[in-house]
């Protein structure tokens, strides 16, 4: 017997099997070839990223001098702000939140 008898076989078989039996093998063949497809996904997936945490290695960040940036005095700006809180007559209420600035 060839394959393809073999598979014109099993073609007639499951023409004769019931819906439910039907359903069933769709669904096993359905989830072996899932499982293999995620198989070769997760192989490729680890290879590429593998690659890209070389070429991450590779990439040299610009550093930037932050010693010419002025330095801000907290005490002062919530001193501001409470200030301008008690000097606004138009009844704003602006608070400042501990540690929304740092």
């Amino acid at each position: 017997m060839s394959i393809t008898e073999k598979i014109k076989n099993y073609l007639e078989k499951l023409r004769a099997m019931p819906e439910q039996k039907k359903k069933i093998v769709l669904w096993t063949i359905v989830v072996v070839l899932a499982l293999i497809m995620g198989i070769f996904w997760i192989r490729g997936l680890k290879a590429n990223l593998s690659k890209m945490g070389e070429e991450m290695g590779k990439i040299e960040i610009p550093e930037f001098e932050t010693t010419d940036m002025p330095k801000l005095d907290l005490e002062e700006l919530e001193n501001q702000a409470k200030q301008s809180d008690q000097n606004d007559e138009s009844g704003g209420n602006y608070i400042l939140q501990e540690g929304a600035i740092e």
